[in-house]
């Protein structure tokens, strides 16, 4: 049986259906009958016919069709459009239809008027999937020159602790569950997808020099080591609270597999910095793969033929390596 992943469009406000329609084109018929693109069928074809390509009805899955050209869409339809899509693929993976879904971004603001309280693609499906404790990971395995000319892994994993919050939320929801759920997710996820069964997983402090014996902040004493200490004695090998303004003090003498981080931009930063749009998002927990490109809409360029594809192609071939498969095989 031939297994298929979906490929959300986003938001058509957005580069979501200009980077799809890019990336398809560089995509074979062999290998484009294993993915089914979910989205706006005049929101598809735009895209299309702005980057020379073509989709073949049999790899759609329609979930909207409005007539509005895209410069012309109303925030609401825009939000509906891009949820339709989302809400489609997700009925579609709950019920063995797809194996896997791949997501183009979405327009957090734009959403919250339709699905009030919506944070992003990794709560939401979280929500839909009926399951509690999420991890977001962004990796990439294709490192930047600067990092090739060190000894930095090949690989690098920066999982989240906690994920889209205002930063002044943030302490309260460091729990040492959550820590140590980030933890396990992260060590599991190496192990299962990545061949890496002992991985070396650094964790973050919160505070400035890991809170210097309590004398900035006692998160660290009360919560992350706590977490830590649990976690190795479950087998993981994981070391911390380290202070986060020296981790990547010296590139050449960084040697973890993964790294956990307390909160988004903590993280972001150097998978953004190192990665330089190689990164891609995984969401761990889920009883499905997700992944995401690890950019946001972009609306600035959006529909001019500007976007690069090259993070969605990578998204989209390293998904179906993630559930199993070989790119070459069936």
């Amino acid at each position: 049986m031939k297994q298929i992943i979906g490929i959300t469009m986003g938001d058509p406000k957005g580069v979501g259906p200009e980077v799809i329609a890019k990336a398809w084109k560089e995509m074979g018929g062999q290998e484009r009958d294993h993915f089914r693109i979910y989205g706006d069928r005049n929101a598809l074809d735009s895209a299309a016919e702005l980057t020379g390509g073509a989709f073949d009805l049999k790899h759609v899955v329609t979930t909207s069709s409005t007539s509005e050209e895209m410069g012309r869409l109303s925030e609401g339809e825009a939000a509906r459009m891009a949820l339709s899509a989302i809400d489609a693929a997700v009925e579609d993976v709950s019920a063995g239809h797809i194996s896997a879904i791949v997501t183009a971004p979405v327009n957090k603001h734009r959403l919250q008027a339709i699905v009030p309280g919506f944070l992003g693609h990794t709560e939401y499906l979280a929500k839909k999937a009926g399951v509690r404790e999420v991890v977001m990971m962004f990796f990439t395995e294709t490192m930047p020159e600067i990092c090739r000319r060190t000894n930095m892994t090949s690989r690098f994993c920066v999982s989240l602790v906690t994920m889209h919050l205002p930063i002044k939320d943030v302490a309260e929801h460091i729990t040492k569950d959550r820590v140590l759920t980030t933890i396990k997710r992260t060590h599991e996820a190496l192990e299962r997808h990545f061949a890496c069964p002992d991985a070396r997983i650094a964790v973050m402090a919160l505070n400035p020099h890991a809170g210097e014996v309590g004398s900035i902040g006692r998160e660290e004493e009360r919560v992350i080591e706590p977490a830590i200490k649990a976690a190795q004695r479950e087998g993981v090998n994981c070391v911390g609270p380290l202070p986060a303004d020296s981790m990547f003090k010296k590139l050449s003498e960084f040697d973890y597999d993964a790294i956990v981080a307390m909160y988004h931009d903590q993280g972001l930063i150097p998978v953004k910095l190192l990665c330089q749009g190689q990164c891609i998002n995984m969401t761990l927990g889920l009883p499905y793969v997700r992944t995401s490109p690890s950019h946001g809409t972009a609306e600035d360029i959006a529909w001019l033929g500007q976007a690069s594809h090259e993070n969605m192609l990578t998204a989209i071939r390293r998904t179906r390596e993630l559930v199993g498969w070989r790119i070459n095989g069936n």
